[in-house]
């Protein structure tokens, strides 16, 4: 019983802890991105877009954990500020693919120069060893919370 309890605190601890890191590398990246006008999640889907590409909504609901209302009313933010478009293939009605405007290409770089920016001010005195293992043990919490579910 007493493992268990102290198991369940340990997780609780890691927990805020991990919340509390997201929040401080939120809060950097925003602080460089003030200028810009954006959410979290319009930034995050920026950033999604920028390394894949053009994605469905669904690639994008699963890969930012969030609904697919939730997300459509984000894109559809982003598609009257005119940084996405979104288009249906003759050969794939069923999915909807977005990609970027030419304005969004150009915020997309923009925002990706800030977020180095202040993930280089996070980070800057973690040594790479230390962010290459916390991140190991984070993907092995990660798969064994998805195993469990």
């Amino acid at each position: 019983m007493y493992e268990h309890n102290e198991k369940n605190n340990i997780g609780f601890e890691i927990a805020m802890i991990i919340k509390e890191i997201d929040s401080k590398i939120y809060s950097a990246i925003l602080n460089e991105l003030k200028d810009e006008k954006l959410t979290p999640q319009q930034i995050i889907i920026l950033k999604h877009l920028g390394h894949k590409g053009e994605m469905t909504v669904s690639e994008i609901c699963t890969s930012m954990s969030l609904s697919k209302g939730t997300v459509s009313g984000i894109l559809n933010r982003m598609e009257k500020q005119n940084y996405i478009r979104k288009i249906k293939y003759e050969n794939d009605k069923r999915n909807t693919y977005i990609n970027f405007t030419e304005e969004g290409i150009e915020l997309a770089k923009k925002v990706m120069v800030n977020f180095n920016r202040g993930f280089n001010k996070i980070f800057k005195d973690i040594d790479i060893e230390q962010l290459e293992e916390t991140k190991e043990n984070l993907l092995s919490f990660i798969q064994k919370i998805k195993e469990s579910e």
